[in-house]
């Protein structure tokens, strides 16, 4: 009898706190997740999925309360505010394998944009029921498959198993390195996200909406400011509603590209490096010959500081497109970044072998010969870089101060002039007079 009201003192306790995913331990060994409804003398009452069951407290083994917190950051990846979705998503990325079963329940959401979140929060901890993550990878291998029959039997399975299986495609995707494979995994990706004309119409409407916005930003910008709002405010306002209506439009219909795209530049655009990221990975993935891309998920990933995350994507690329000049170029971003000079000239140097020869290249590498002390090598490069950008911030200063250190006035002041006519107004032109002046004096 003490046992029986320990048990029910328990379950009132829980039922108080959490909303869904309390898992029930039957003593005969079955393990039961649902909302725990309310308790009685004898029964625990468990909503489940399919209806509700009664079950007696003499057959319980123990009852494993959820986590309260995780169904309120459930509710918050469909709030208005994308700042709101985007810290309720990081919380429920951090919390890890256990909302995972919320994560599952907020897939039946009838909100698309929680339905959507979870489900990436879902691939980003990377919870699929153990049995099922096992049929999906062995289908997912079957669909590489060369054979006609085997592929398409598999694709068809996978469809049937629908959006839970992306997850594990997308990182089939991500490993991929040869054309044909990838060609056949980004049909796959397609297939999955192929939605109803109803949800392609909505999606392409939020699109153009957001478009619409972002192409009148001032006269939006103008509107919210006649409203008594500051204009850093209504800078915001506008920006936060268009990333709501291409998020709004990812969500109905997640394989729409262009709006994927969108949002991804968006975020680029206002420096939110890491979401900006997310979407970029989707996109590089699905489609690793999309050089602007690359550029962008590279940069992202290096203001990141995740350097070594930026060096493996361009080395899957490499060994997709092995003569891309762009490709060295941005692994050698990244090497000078890391202060890895002489691996960053390899690179840099293959990058202009293979015709990927312009100013930040050209720049790059003069920077790397000159933290080498490769000085002559070095000025030849920025010399050559500044023909074809004669007006470039960084290569006129760079260059200038070099001279003035060697001790070549002459060239130090027709450089640095040349500094101060492209760029007046900058806020090195006063130290930069002031080197001029005192080049001039050393020229006596």
């Amino acid at each position: 009898m003490l046992r029986l009201l320990t048990v029910a003192f328990a379950l009132a306790v829980v039922i108080g706190t959490a909303a869904f995913a309390d898992t029930v331990y039957m003593k005969d060994g079955r393990k039961l997740e649902g909302t725990v409804v309310k308790t009685d003398e004898k029964h625990l009452h468990l909503k489940m999925k399919y209806g509700t069951q009664k079950l007696p407290l003499t057959e319980i083994e123990k009852v494993e309360v959820g986590n309260e917190k995780i169904p309120a950051l459930i509710r918050q990846l469909g709030d208005p505010s994308w700042r709101t979705r985007e810290k309720a998503a990081r919380e429920l990325v951090e919390i890890g394998e256990e909302a995972g079963p919320y994560l599952e329940r907020a897939l039946e959401s009838k909100d698309a944009e929680v339905r959507w979140r979870a489900e990436g929060i879902m691939g980003k901890i990377g919870y699929i029921p153990a049995a099922l993550k096992e049929k999906i990878e062995g289908l997912i291998e079957q669909a590489k498959d060369p054979n006609p029959a085997v592929s398409t039997k598999a694709t068809d399975e996978l469809k049937k198993i629908g959006r839970k299986a992306l997850p594990e495609v997308e990182k089939a995707l991500g490993a991929a390195d040869e054309v044909k494979l990838i060609e056949r995994l980004r049909k796959l990706w397609d297939l999955l996200n192929v939605v109803s004309e109803e949800k392609v119409l909505e999606a392409r409407v939020t699109f153009t909406r957001g478009q619409r916005m972002s192409s009148n930003w001032k006269a939006e910008v103008a509107r919210l400011r006649q409203s008594g709002m500051t204009e850093k405010d209504a800078a915001r306002k506008v920006l936060d509603d268009i990333i709501n209506l291409f998020e709004g439009a990812v969500a109905v219909w997640p394989g729409f590209i262009d709006a994927r795209t969108a949002l991804a530049v968006s975020y680029y655009r206002m420096k939110e490096y890491r979401l900006s990221a997310e979407h970029l990975g989707v996109l590089v993935n699905r489609d690793p010959s999309d050089v602007s891309l690359i550029g962008m998920l590279v940069n992202c990933r290096v203001n990141l500081r995740k350097y070594a995350e930026a060096e493996e994507s361009l080395n899957r690329m490499l060994r997709i497109d092995p003569d891309s000049g762009l490709i060295y170029a941005h692994l050698g971003t990244i090497c000078i970044k890391r202060k890895k000079y002489v691996k960053a000239i390899e690179h840099f140097e293959k990058a202009v072998s293979l015709g990927c020869r312009n100013a930040s290249v050209l720049y790059n590498l003069a920077f790397a010969y000159e933290k080498k002390k490769k000085t002559e090598q070095a000025i030849r490069l920025y010399r050559e870089a500044l023909q074809e950008k004669p007006e470039d911030y960084n290569t006129l200063l760079r260059l200038g101060v070099l001279f003035y250190n060697l001790k070549r006035y002459d060239e130090c002041v027709e450089v640095l002039e040349a500094f101060l006519k492209h760029h007046p107004r900058s806020g090195e032109a006063k130290k930069v007079r002031q080197l001029i002046s005192q080049a001039k004096k050393g020229k006596q």
